[in-house]
């Protein structure tokens, strides 16, 4: 069996990311055909191959490589453990666009309202900071 696993779980995927002309976009990826991940550093390179024939063949891959993974794409990097999945990209055939536009932090409606606040009701709730008693 692979170290390399495709799996059919339902992610959800939110990206923003800055396009060429510095205007923010938000893409959401739902209901994944896969996903394919890597959590040995053998696994790198094949995942990454997976990946790369995935969108060879039109679909979006969402998802990322962690810097624990080096090892895998070069022996001279050194061997590190990593809590997440070194590769780990979930595969869409299409993802949509979302509009910025009342929504300024997140667009889903699972994302939690940010708090609304001005600076003196920030002021009424804020707790001083005291230096620990071992660092006086």
């Amino acid at each position: 069996m692979s170290d390399t696993q495709v799996t059919r779980r339902t992610p959800y995927v939110l990206l923003r990311y800055v396009a060429p002309d510095g205007a923010p976009v938000w893409l959401e990826g739902l209901h994944p055909v896969g996903v394919i991940e890597a959590h040995t550093h053998a696994a790198v390179l094949p995942a990454l191959a997976q990946v790369e024939q995935a969108t060879a063949h039109g679909l979006t891959a969402i998802g990322f490589v962690a810097y624990e993974a080096a090892h895998g794409l070069d022996s001279a990097f050194p061997r590190a453990n990593a809590p997440l999945p070194l590769v780990w990209f979930a595969v869409f055939e299409q993802v949509h666009e979302l509009s910025e536009a009342g929504a300024p932090f997140c667009p889903h409606p699972l994302c939690p309202p940010l708090p609304q606040a001005g600076e003196d009701e920030w002021a009424r709730h804020a707790v001083p900071l005291h230096p620990s008693p071992a660092r006086q």
